[in-house]
């Protein structure tokens, strides 16, 4: 039962999974620095 429990679930282990975590990180950073770029005008 410990090695069940241990185990990640299986959407983790896509490869759109691995993709997307990158794609979605860069988005938040651009747009993070967008918006601060944009209240100083």
């Amino acid at each position: 039962m410990d090695q069940a429990l241990k185990r990640k679930a299986g959407y983790e282990y896509l490869l759109a999974y691995k993709i997307t975590i990158p794609i979605y990180d860069y988005t938040v950073s651009f747009c993070k620095l967008y918006r601060n770029l944009t209240r100083k005008t």
